[in-house]
């Protein structure tokens, strides 16, 4: 399987204007981009200096340092990967998401929203730019937006549970107990037993329906 990716990426890229990868620096991104899915961003971030050290032009790495370095809270050098990507490669819509959620962490939330807003207009059902255009009217506490916006991702995405814990929260706390729990149990379905995040959803389910009790 590896040495299949290995030929499409080379195929892929031997179009470009930038000389050919060589099959060495391509399997060292795939080893990285390994590293990085098992949570190891550190190891990942050190093997992708050493690829761009010598393929600066390489921007599928530099793109998984970005998300490396966003990981380790290294968001200033993240944000100026991001930008070497998007300079180049203005069509490149993932490095434009990832600029909003650096500027998401860093407080710049004006700006974050016109971003979203501006992807959106691009992407109207892209369920991560309704779940982050949500938080941001969270941010701004504009309770009534935010709910709408998490409504739509899970909408539009049935099958993740983020948008419906947030929506649960959210309707607990104006009120509707029935559709919060509605939206809980969903949420835990879609989660599984052995997520992280069962154990919070099952207490906020405990404590949601103890609420309803008379």
């Amino acid at each position: 399987m590896t040495k299949l990716i290995v030929s499409l990426l080379l195929a892929l890229l031997a179009s470009c204007s930038h000389p050919p990868l060589s099959k060495a620096d391509l399997k060292a991104y795939i080893q990285a981009k390994i590293t990085y899915e098992q949570g190891q961003f550190t190891q990942a971030h050190s093997a992708l200096n050493s690829i761009l050290k010598t393929r600066p032009d390489f921007f599928q790495a530099r793109f998984l340092r970005a998300k490396s370095e966003f990981f380790t809270n290294d968001l200033k050098a993240a944000e100026s990967d991001l930008l070497k990507i998007i300079h180049p490669h203005p069509d490149h819509l993932q490095a434009r998401f990832w600029i909003v959620l650096v500027k998401l962490q860093t407080n710049r939330v004006d700006q974050a929203a016109s971003d979203l807003d501006t992807l959106l207009s691009l992407d109207p059902q892209d369920y991560r730019l309704l779940y982050e255009r949500g938080l941001v009217y969270l941010k701004k506490n504009d309770v009534q937006n935010a709910l709408d916006f998490f409504r739509q991702a899970s909408l539009d995405e049935p099958d993740l549970a983020k948008p419906r814990i947030e929506a649960g929260r959210l309707l607990f706390g104006l009120g509707d107990i029935p559709t919060a729990l509605e939206q809980l149990k969903r949420a835990q379905i879609l989660v599984g037993e052995t997520s992280p995040l069962s154990p919070s959803i099952k207490s906020m389910i405990q404590t949601i329906s103890k609420a309803q009790k008379p």
